[in-house]
């Protein structure tokens, strides 16, 4: 019974370490999502750490504590584009910035409709 108990008290332990990081977190998963989609699609490596360099230039509006999962959905949202339309926005971070999740994460309006 002292094996379940410890047992469980590590997965309990174990899953909210996994959501214990950084505030910023979120901010520089989405960064990390265009460079991936970028070099996904278009196969440039150059391109997508271009990409990736000017995105560091944008603030990230979450400070303090501790980052949230649903914080993650401006990543989600772009990790889920497709290439046609990846191409289409190639290194316009502010186009893509326009995805489900992530003008809240970057101080713009949050009344954007959604996709781009």
């Amino acid at each position: 019974m002292s094996r379940i108990l410890c047992l469980l008290g590590l997965v309990v332990a174990g899953c909210k370490a996994s959501w214990d990081l950084e505030a910023s977190a979120p901010c520089d998963h989405a960064g990390f999502a265009i460079a991936s989609r970028i070099h996904d699609c278009t196969g440039n490596a150059s391109a997508a750490n271009a990409a990736y360099e000017r995105f560091t230039k944008r603030r990230c509006s979450l400070s303090g504590g501790s980052a949230r999962p649903e914080e993650f959905a401006c990543a989600v949202s772009i990790a889920d584009v497709d290439c046609k339309t990846t191409r289409e926005l190639g290194d316009d971070i502010d186009a893509w910035l326009l995805f489900d999740g992530c003008p809240e994460l970057f101080g713009e309006s949050a009344d954007t409709g959604g996709t781009p």
